[in-house]
């Protein structure tokens, strides 16, 4: 019964009291009408993403002279594609953006905070995948969003931000497979310096050898080459292994252990003499010639750039008024209740 007496009075209370309430209502109705009216207005720019094409990969699949990848294995699309999507979100390279292109849009005098408030926290990325095919490209959609006060500067903005970080990405993986050509060369090079100087070494060693015979087959009277004894030069081998007569060499007599040794004393070049030293010439004069060009790399495709967006993404106008009536209603629902209560109050007393 009490209850029932509570709500008839709580009616007649808001009856009595209906041209405060819809004051108050009112009130609320139109301090959100202003806000969301006068509120600055933000868009949303929007910027579609897919994997690159195969073609646009390949400049970094770099063969040599015999048909083998440098690099050992094939550079795949997705590959190039999870660095650009690393690179994309990176807060360093956003921060090199922000200082280099579009710090001068902004007039806030923090600059790291109007960094972090006008660029960083305004960029959104989200990664959506496609079940209708196995083809990396239809599984890797990215899209990139910037929010900003001016729709043609968050479409210009967008449109370059991902520019640059293509190119710089592209660039970066470049520079890292022309370093892999250039150390692979120098590699090579490295390897037919060294044969050519275990070449000269094994031939002075040659040399003393056949010196060392000679002064025996001088001392034993022997002048010409003893028969059935086969003379045979050391061979370089390409695992560093020579071959060589089991026969004494002084037994070649003085006469032919002086011809070579005058020969080899006077030989200029060792490189006929070395087996595979023209494939390793091969392979690196090959590489000389190889450069990789980052402008003909694409770490990522534009499905669709970013275009002035015509709706403003926030305020939400219509929202801010339903939470402004929502809120003079509860403010009115409090005025009530605590008026009933004060009534009540002075009516016991």
């Amino acid at each position: 019964m009490k209850e029932n007496i509570d709500i008839n009075y709580f009616i007649q209370l808001l009856l009595a009291e209906k041209k405060t309430i819809l004051s108050i209502i009112s009130a609320a109705i139109l301090i959100s009408v202003v806000y969301a009216l006068t509120a600055t207005k933000y868009y949303k720019a929007h910027i579609y993403i897919l994997p690159p094409q195969v073609k646009y990969i390949q400049p970094l699949n770099v063969i040599d002279v015999d048909g083998d990848l440098i690099s050992g294995r094939a550079v795949e699309p997705s590959d190039i594609y999870k660095d650009f999507i690393m690179k994309v979100q990176s807060r360093k390279i956003q921060r090199e953006y922000f200082f280099n292109h579009v710090i001068d849009l902004f007039d806030e005098s923090d600059k790291e905070k109007s960094f972090e408030n006008n660029f960083h926290r305004n960029l959104n990325f989200e990664l959506s995948a496609q079940t209708t095919s196995r083809d990396i490209r239809s599984q890797s959609f990215l899209t990139v969003t910037y929010i900003h006060t001016n729709p043609q500067e968050a479409a210009s903005i967008l449109n370059s931000y991902i520019s640059t970080v293509n190119k710089k990405t592209a660039k970066d993986l470049t520079e890292g497979v022309n370093k892999l050509i250039q150390n692979t060369r120098n590699s090579l090079i490295a390897e037919i310096d060294g044969r050519r100087l275990l070449a000269k070494k094994l031939t002075e060693d040659r040399i003393k050898r056949l010196e060392e015979a000679f002064t025996i087959a001088q001392n034993l009277g022997i002048k010409n080459r003893t028969l059935d004894v086969t003379n045979s030069q050391n061979v370089i081998l390409s695992d560093g292994k020579n071959i060589q007569s089991d026969a004494p060499l002084y037994l070649y007599g003085t006469k032919s252990l002086r011809a070579e040794i005058d020969v080899l004393r006077t030989r200029n070049s060792f490189d006929a003499f070395i087996p595979g030293l023209r494939s390793l010439e091969q392979k690196a004069e090959g590489l000389k010639n190889i450069q990789v060009n980052e402008f003909d790399v694409r770490t990522a495709e534009i499905d669709q750039p970013a275009h002035p967006p015509a709706m403003r993404f926030a305020p939400k106008r219509k929202l801010i008024v339903l939470m402004g009536t929502i809120v003079g209603i509860f403010i009115s629902f409090v005025y009530l209740l605590s008026l009933m209560i004060i009534r009540r109050e002075d009516n016991s007393q």
